[in-house]
This record gives structure tokens, sequence and C-alpha cells, in this order.
């Protein structure tokens, strides 16, 4: 039987011989052979089953390669230490990849049995492992520090061993089962995970000798357990006058900072108001302000209106007289004007005619002697532009009807406003004696105030 042969057959699940014969071969023909109980006493510890049960695939590596440099084995040998080595699922794969290639080199058989088993899980699942990691109950507490240094190992392998120490002995702390041991261990800042060991041992050792209780009477007991039941009852009588003074206390604060708030309020409130107040103030101030500027504004479009408007003086007897192409134009102005501004007065007209009827029934018996004496003089068809109640009123009772219409002015008069226009207008035009004169009536009801003939030609005639 040759020596591949020999290999199958043991890989293949047969039990290895108590001895072995080294095959001979151009690289040990030169050495002195190996013995048997040289070679094959290692590789009873030298076994990789491909599972994560026993050794990993860098421990076996690196155990076998120093199995082979202590042994002066060749690559060839190698090669087939490994394939006796190796059982399980990893003796299946070595094997089948020697079947396959029976020329296959030592380096590439290591390379394929790498890329298999030695997977190498990313440095966060390892690091997220270990910081999750807790000790299981019943684990010894030696195991639980021998699994968190093979993770830590894993997860900070590149990191400096300082660093590596910290991280097993503070997980080895809180991570323990006994979490008063472990707490008390971590208090002390152990420098090292053998003292970190020690401190958890002896507190679970001192925690041990407090938890058995000393020997005792029987009387002894039952003396002890009613003082026990008298203090415990004392002890709820002042821990339930505590509450309550607690609760007391709390109280009053409560409802001073209650009444704090409530002051605090109040005074938000106050401003809020003031603000408004200030604010209601302002817009009066504002309003008043923009009915000052109407007004003005309407005075300043009136004045230019009526600057518009230039009569020609004429002294007759004593008394300015207007040109009556001038009045003519007076009027379409003044006309067009009121039409402007009706929208504008109808309003104070109806607030005006209300409160007229609102003071009809005190203003009865003037206002009917009022009518009468108007109806006597004429007036009774056209409205008056009269805004002196009282003369009026001592016209009536003195049954002296007096009434100033000043014709025309350079500015007009108070009488005679925009508001109260002149409503009847006659033009009357006759041609005498070759001549064309324009005879103008102004008539106020049925009385003619005057009538007044202009000659167009060069020599003015005046006729009253």
């Amino acid at each position: 039987m040759t020596a591949m042969d020999q290999l199958y057959c043991y890989g293949a699940g047969f039990s290895q011989p108590s001895q072995i014969q080294m095959p001979i071969t151009p690289s040990n023909t030169s050495r002195p052979v190996v013995t048997n109980k040289a070679s094959t006493t290692p590789l009873k510890s030298l076994k990789y089953d491909g599972t994560e049960k026993g050794d990993d695939w860098v421990s076996f590596l690196g155990k076998f390669e120093m199995y082979a440099e202590m042994s002066g084995l060749s690559e060839e040998d190698k090669r087939a230490h490994l394939c006796w080595a190796v059982t399980g699922n990893a003796a299946r794969f070595c094997h089948g990849r020697v079947r396959r290639n029976k020329n296959i080199s030592y380096a590439e058989l290591i390379k394929c049995m790498e890329k298999r088993f030695n997977l190498r899980k990313l440095t966060e699942t390892v690091r997220i492992q270990f910081q999750s990691a807790r000790q299981s109950p019943g684990e010894d507490l030696d195991d639980w520090a021998k699994r968190l240094l093979s993770l830590a190992d894993k997860a900070f392998g590149d990191l400096p061993d300082e660093f590596l120490t910290s991280e097993v002995i503070t997980k080895l702390c809180h991570g323990c089962e006994d979490k008063n041991a472990g707490s008390t261990a971590a208090s002390f800042r152990p420098k090292s995970v053998d003292e970190a060991l020690e401190r958890i041992k002896w507190q679970q050792y001192n925690d041990k000798g407090d938890s058995q209780e000393p020997n005792s009477e029987n009387c002894e007991d039952v003396i002890q357990v009613n003082n026990v039941k008298i203090d415990s009852q004392q002890q709820l009588v002042n821990s339930i006058d505590k509450l309550t003074e607690n609760v007391d206390r709390n109280l009053k604060t409560i409802q001073s900072n209650i009444g704090e708030v409530q002051n605090q309020v109040d005074k938000n409130i106050q401003a809020v108001q003031s603000e408004m107040r200030g604010m209601e103030r302002k817009w009066k101030d504002e309003m008043e302000s923009m009915k000052e500027y109407n007004v003005r504004n309407k005075k300043r479009q009136i004045k230019q209106h009526l600057a518009m408007l230039t009569p020609i003086q004429h002294a007759v007897c004593g008394k300015n007289v207007c040109d009556a192409s001038e009045n003519k134009n007076f009027e379409n102005k003044v006309g067009n004007y009121m039409e402007k501004t009706s929208t504008e007065e109808q309003s104070k007209e109806n607030s005006i005619k209300e409160q007229d009827t609102r003071e009809k029934d005190q203003i009865q018996p003037k206002s009917a002697s009022r009518a009468k004496l108007l109806k006597e003089e004429g007036f009774d068809k056209v409205s008056l532009p009269i805004q002196d109640n009282k003369e009026l009123d001592s016209r009536v009772d003195n049954k002296r009807p007096m009434l100033k219409i000043p014709l025309t002015t350079v500015q007009p008069a108070t009488e005679l406003t925009i508001e109260n226009p002149v409503e009847h207008f006659n033009v009357e035009k006759t041609v005498t004696d070759g001549s064309e004169r324009t005879f103008t009536t102004m008539q106020l009801g049925n009385s003619s105030l005057l009538r007044l003939s202009l000659e167009l030609g060069d020599t003015p005639l005046v006729q009253l």
C-alpha cells in the first residue's frame, strides 16, 4: 500500500495504525528518517473538524506549522500530515481536493482550506457580540473571562493591549451574573483581568458570609420578632407622618407657584390692555388726523374750483353784478362739481335729515311760522341758503322779513354756497333797434329781484 493509498483510507474514516512508516521521497533520503514516535505523537492534539466546537482554523494552522517546522517535514510531507490531522467536514473537503488534483501542492491546499474555513467576520459584528456578551447562568467565572478574552482578541486585535485589557475588565465586571459583586469589583478600578477576577470572587465570598444567619435560641427569636414588629409599626407611623409633611410642604410650594403664575398672568394682561388702549388712542388720533386732512383737502379742492370762476365785477347802484355769460359758466361748473360730490353729500344729508326728524317735535311752532313767512314772500318753491336759524326765528317773531342775498362777489358769500346754489335761473334774449341785447332774470320763486340789460356793442348799456 502506497502513502497516498494510506492517506485515502485514513481520511475516509479508518483508524490510524499505532505506527506509521514515513514514505521514502527524494526530499528525505538525504536526512535521517524521523522515528514514528517523534512524528506521530504531536498529531494526537492536532485535530481540526471545520466547526466552531474545537479550535478555529487560525489556531490549528499555527500549531500545524510549528509542528512541521520542529519535525523538519518537506512540502509533500506537510500535505500528507495535514490530510491526516483534519477530520469531519474538513477531512472531506481536503481529501476531495487531493483526489481531484493529485499534484496539488501544500501551499495551494492551504489556500483552499483558508477560503473554505477561515470565514473572517466583520470587526463591527464581533464588537457588537463583545458588547452584548453576558455571563450565562451557571457559567464559571474563569470560563466567562476566557470567552471575553477570545471575543476581545477578535474585536480589538489591531488595537493596543492596554485598550483591550480595559475593555475586558469593564465587560467582565458589568456583565457578571452577580451584579453586586461585579459593581463592587469595578469600583476598585482593577488594573488587570486577574485582579478583577479576585475582586469579584472576594465579594461573592463576603456576600455568602453575610447571608448566613447565626444560631440562636427559640425564645430569643420570639423576642426579636416581637421587637421587630413593634419597631416596624412605629416606623410605619413615622413614615406616614413624614409623608404627610412632605405632601403639605409640596402643596404650599405648589400654591405659592400658582400665586406667582397668576400674578405674572395678571401683569401680562394689564400690560396687554394698556398696550391695546394706547393703540386705540393712536388709532383715534390717526382717524382725527385723517379727517382733518380730508377736510383740508376738500377745502383746497373747493378753492381750486372756485379760483377757476372769475366773475366780472360791475358797479351798478353801488352793487356788484355778474355778467350773464359768466353766470351761465358758473352754473355749469357748479352743476358738474355737485354731480361729483353728490355721493358724499348724500350720506351727510341723510344724517342731517335724521337729526331734523328727531328735532321736529321741538321746533314745530317755529317751523310753522317759518313756512308761513316763506310762503308769503314767495320762497316756498326754492331751497334758501340760510344757515343761521336764530336769525329766521327772530324774523318770525318780529314779523319783519329780511333776507340778504348778494348777487356776485369775488368770493361767494356765506349765504350763497356750493351746497345751496340758486335753483332757478332764466336767460332771455331780445333784439331792440338792431342791437342784440341780453336780458338776465334771476328769480327766487315768483319774485324777480333783479333784471339786467347788457349791450354787446362798444357802449355798454345797463338797464334795471
